[in-house]
């Protein structure tokens, strides 16, 4: 009996933790290994350009207590044929609260007048490109720019944070965002997080207030804007949308391990009562 008591403390425990570990809730994830070799247009909900590819090998991130372990896979475009294009998009659940999202990239070639921009709308309008929409992105200097635009005349509010890496970089970036509603009924305030080193939330990076003219999101997207260049290429993994800032910062199979961990701590001391 003292055994079996045992066993169960210790296993509610390792459950309590995998709990914890969690946290918020995981509105959408994908990390594309789930995912066929090739197009991407199609796959899971999403719709993307003909360049937009599902490669071998994936991207990692570490610094600090952030880390994000490596995958197979990872998403890939070369060369985008044309200025504007509208890389991919898919949908999430409608959200009306705070939402979070991350992103981990990796860039080559960028021009001038060249910009990376991955955001969240309430939808996808190839004919108002960019209205409606919070999020962040790269030119050339390597500077990360939060990003609001709140109609299809392109008015815009950007705040922006360097790195290093600029025109091209062969370390993976980690992006995370809030887009939230202060006092308002429509979303007004973009956060940015750029290569966090820690669980807990803290102070942003950079943060971005404009009425975004819209109070639900439903969609994200990936659009390569302006000049960019046919020899420009991007990498992305790891998209993750969720309701606080550690949904989208800690790993889902972290969760996993520990449930595993509690799962083999039954058997063990299952193994041992029968003795």
């Amino acid at each position: 009996m003292r055994h079996l008591k045992t066993y169960r403390s210790l296993v509610a425990t390792l459950l309590l933790l995998g709990a914890t570990a969690a946290h918020g809730t995981l509105i959408f994830s994908e990390d594309f290994e789930n995912r066929n070799l090739g197009d991407l247009d199609g796959q899971a909900g999403f719709e993307a350009m003909d360049e937009a590819q599902v490669v071998s090998g994936g991207l990692s991130y570490s610094s600090g207590n952030v880390s994000v372990p490596q995958g197979t896979r990872n998403f890939f475009v070369d060369g985008p044929p044309a200025a504007n294009n509208w890389v991919y998009s898919n949908t999430f659940s409608a959200q009306t609260g705070a939402v979070y999202f991350s992103v981990l990239m990796e860039w080559t070639n960028q021009t001038q007048d060249a910009f990376l921009f991955f955001a969240l709308s309430d939808g996808v309008n190839q004919d108002s490109p960019l209205a409606n929409s919070g999020g962040f992105y790269v030119n050339q200097q390597g500077t990360f720019f939060g990003r609001i635009r709140d109609d299809s005349f392109a008015n815009t509010t950007n705040e922006s944070t360097d790195i290093s890496g600029g025109q091209n970089t062969s370390t993976t970036q980690m992006a995370v965002g809030r887009l939230s509603k202060d006092g308002t009924t429509n979303y007004n305030t973009l956060d940015l997080w750029i290569n966090p080193d820690s669980l807990s939330e803290g102070t942003p990076d950079a943060t971005v207030s404009r009425d975004m003219g819209i109070s639900e999101l439903t969609t994200f997207y990936f659009f390569s804007g302006a000049s960019n260049q046919n020899n420009q290429t991007v990498s992305m993994d790891n998209i993750m949308i969720g309701s606080s800032y550690d949904s989208v910062v800690i790993p889902e199979p972290g969760t996993l391990v520990l449930l595993g961990i509690a799962l083999s701590a039954v058997a063990l001391f299952g193994r041992r009562r029968s003795r």
